[in-house]
């Protein structure tokens, strides 16, 4: 259960990226996508892996949606569609404008975000933070997430997906030493069977001469974790996420380790002083300053049959 006097923040995992972050009755939206599947073409979808069915009309209500940037994995102009248009919009500062008008005249307003000025929406405050800056160029844009509650009692989590951590975040732990109390890190490999082409959403994957799954696994374990937490000390618990989707042009389904329940599992072994969750759609990780819970939402339905088809 949740630590005393402490609300907890709940991440609710929508699948593949998208996050659904509540304190108290207060609700934001990140990166969010609603459908079986992303993309901008109905010729290209690009389906949600494990599949899941979303029910929008029976998700919290959300004060604010936050887009960390425009790729079409976390930029879903139809999910965005379901959502009232009262509901504000909140990007970085180099979100690019076409995109920015692309919202607008879904009726939305867009509210571009200085980095680490904090914004509060209702019980819940948050922060955008820049990518670090030795993120490759054409992720520069990407914001990653801080979410507390605004009277700072519940625990600190970062949302920190398709970038390097933020040199925000590792100058304030340098000047304080405080880390996250939880730090979410997205699994980017996309990793392919040998022969096959690499994925059309990422550049710099290709095609495998060979798979050695456990050579893989600690490269991941690695790059998920323990990067995490040499340019954080102190930094102990992740949630993972990313791989959720098929590529539509590819006969090999889901990639190869695109499940994070077996990433988390390698990783918790490997450094056994790290807690590290993946969950599947539809659960809830409530963190607290000491503990992580987990719970389910009925709101969004996995498809078993599906995915064992």
């Amino acid at each position: 259960m949740c630590d005393r006097l402490d609300p907890g923040v709940r991440l609710t995992f929508l699948g593949h990226q998208s996050w659904l972050a509540q304190v108290d009755d207060s609700a934001v939206l990140i990166d969010p996508v609603l459908h079986a599947a992303f993309g901008h073409s109905r010729w290209a979808p690009f389906p949600v892996w494990p599949p899941r069915r979303v029910d929008v009309a029976a998700m919290p209500q959300v004060g604010a949606v936050v887009l960390s940037h425009e790729h079409l994995d976390h930029f879903h102009l139809p999910s965005l569609a379901e959502l009232p248009r009262d509901t504000p919009i909140l990007v970085g500062p180099l979100f690019p404008a076409a995109a920015c008008r692309a919202v607008e005249r879904l009726g939305f307003t867009v509210r571009r975000t200085p980095v680490a000025v904090p914004v509060d929406v209702g019980a819940l405050r948050l922060r955008l933070l820049p990518a670090g800056a030795g993120t490759v160029v054409w992720e520069n844009r990407v914001t990653q997430v801080e979410l507390q509650s605004v009277d700072g009692r519940s625990a600190r989590v970062v949302v920190g997906v398709d970038a390097l951590i933020s040199d925000v975040l590792v100058a304030e732990h340098e000047d304080t030493g405080r880390c996250p109390d939880l730090f979410v890190a997205s699994n980017n490999s996309q990793i392919v069977p040998p022969g096959a082409c690499g994925a059309t959403t990422n550049l710099l994957t290709g095609a495998l001469s060979g798979f050695d799954r456990d050579a893989a696994l600690g490269d991941l374990a690695d790059g998920l974790v323990q990067r995490a937490r040499t340019q954080l000390p102190g930094l102990r618990r992740f949630a993972l996420c990313g791989d959720g989707f098929v590529d539509p042009r590819q006969p090999f389904g889901p990639f190869l380790l695109s499940d994070n329940r077996v990433v988390a599992d390698f990783a918790a072994r490997r450094y056994p002083d790290a807690e590290v969750h993946a969950p599947r759609p539809g659960e809830t990780l409530t963190v607290g300053a000491r503990s992580v819970a987990l719970s389910a939402v009925s709101w969004v339905e996995p498809d078993p049959a599906t995915e064992r088809a």
